[in-house]
């Protein structure tokens, strides 16, 4: 979608809509698969503001993290619905 703002509004984005979208965007323009300092930043706030649990992505040197393999896998989430036992087998029909 911001490419498309890009493409659609050049002049615009090159006279201030670009330095604006950087401060609502803070990962605007970067690639975080290319930085885990970058990632961690930006999981790390996202984390804070919805409040969900963080887990930091390890960095690692280039030569392992271009292979697309993770270099240790992240802890699972605790599931609070695992803990308590349901009360009704039911629940789709409580959505309701």
């Amino acid at each position: 979608m911001l490419n498309l703002l890009a493409k659609a509004f050049p002049q615009q984005m090159e006279a201030g809509w670009k330095e604006r979208l950087k401060e609502i965007i803070p990962s605007y323009g970067q690639k975080l698969n290319d930085s885990p300092a970058l990632t961690n930043q930006i999981r790390a706030m996202t984390s804070q503001t919805l409040h969900l649990p963080y887990v930091e992505v390890p960095v690692t040197d280039n030569a392992t993290a271009n292979t697309g393999v993770p270099a240790v896998n992240p802890p699972a989430a605790p599931n609070p619905a695992a803990a308590q036992p349901a009360r009704n087998a039911n629940t789709e029909m409580q959505a309701l």
